[in-house]
């Protein structure tokens, strides 16, 4: 005689910790089962667990697990720390999975342009800001023009921002004084002001005539 041995079913569960699964059959608590025994090989779930603005890193444990989970791997299964995304056989015992999640950085790129010419009016700013990070970038002045983002400032969302802040040439009143106070002489002119803009060539300026005087 001799002995007819059966394997053993156990079950892992999954949990999110605030991910979500994607085309997996979820349990009513929203936790994801797999049933294994001793002689199966484990893929863990990674691409089809998502988290908006963070990377699954690899899961911890929720509990002590039982049979050999903890002893095989001690601090949970981080996916740098493992040849494979594909447990070995030999694992045996019920495990709790908690998914580890790192939150993700994002650039925020500021670019500074003269709206007459889209040429380059100030350098070009960098930020790195974490998911959610707040950020504030006061423009910087440039003598004779006005932006039109006074502060470019948000939230990090889960994607870089390229932000362009333009600079419009200001425009400023030229006004003409006829200097007519001596004398009797009598002064005409063509217009008594002008708009002109900064950095602009003028146009064709105030034409006077005053008797007596050139």
């Amino acid at each position: 005689m001799y002995a007819v041995w059966q394997t053993i079913t156990y079950t892992l569960i999954y949990k999110a910790n605030e991910g979500q699964f994607e085309d997996l059959e979820l349990e009513q608590d929203g936790t994801y089962k797999v049933e294994f025994t001793i002689e199966d090989n484990i893929t863990l779930v990674s691409e089809k667990l998502t988290r908006t603005g963070y990377t699954l890193v690899g899961y911890t444990y929720e509990n002590n697990p039982a049979g050999n989970w903890a002893e095989r791997y001690e601090d949970g299964l981080f996916f740098d720390n493992l040849e494979s995304l594909t447990l070995a056989v030999g694992l045996y015992g019920n495990a709790t999975l908690v998914a580890s999640w790192s939150i993700n950085s994002y650039t925020i790129t500021i670019d500074y342009l003269y709206r007459k010419d889209d040429s380059t009016a100030l350098e070009t700013v960098v930020l790195t800001r974490d998911y959610l990070e707040e950020y504030s970038v006061e423009t910087p002045e440039i003598t004779g023009y006005t932006p039109n983002i006074d502060v470019v400032e948000g939230i990090t969302p889960a994607e870089d921002v390229n932000v362009v802040v333009y600079f419009d040439a200001n425009e400023y009143t030229l006004t003409f004084d006829k200097n007519d106070s001596v004398g009797s002489g009598i002064v005409t002119i063509d217009k008594e002001s002008m708009t002109v803009v900064y950095d602009e060539p003028y146009a064709e300026l105030a034409v006077a005539t005053r008797v007596g005087y050139t």
